[in-house]
């Protein structure tokens, strides 16, 4: 099964962090863009969830890159279209080993 590249239509940045100290000492991760890549995005769904007495709505995103020189792990973030999803899994896929990642993003549906 070959993989169809040209559907990568998408663009998602990749987000890594940084730990740093806030001035009362307290630890902080800082986000920024490690990669900006071509993708396939395919909204899943969503979940509605009860945090402190109030229904939150999440949505939840795959989000399908090249692998050629990605590092990727779970604690990075992927902003697409404005949201910032937090990164759940991570599996490959394609014909050849690394050919391809599969992410999936949760994020919180504010609007």
């Amino acid at each position: 099964m070959s993989i169809n590249f040209g559907k990568y239509d998408q663009r998602v940045e990749i987000l890594n962090y940084t730990q740093t100290r806030s001035s009362d000492g307290g630890e902080l991760r800082v986000y920024s863009v490690l990669y900006t890549v071509w993708a396939k995005v395919t909204p899943v769904g969503g979940a509605e969830t009860q945090q402190s007495d109030e229904k939150v709505a999440n949505i939840i995103i795959d989000v399908d890159v090249r692998a050629t020189g990605l590092t990727l792990n779970e604690t990075m973030r992927m902003n697409w279209r404005g949201k910032t999803f937090n990164i759940t899994s991570i599996d490959e896929f394609g014909m050849r080993l690394n050919e391809g990642y599969k992410i999936r993003g949760t994020a919180k549906d504010n609007d």
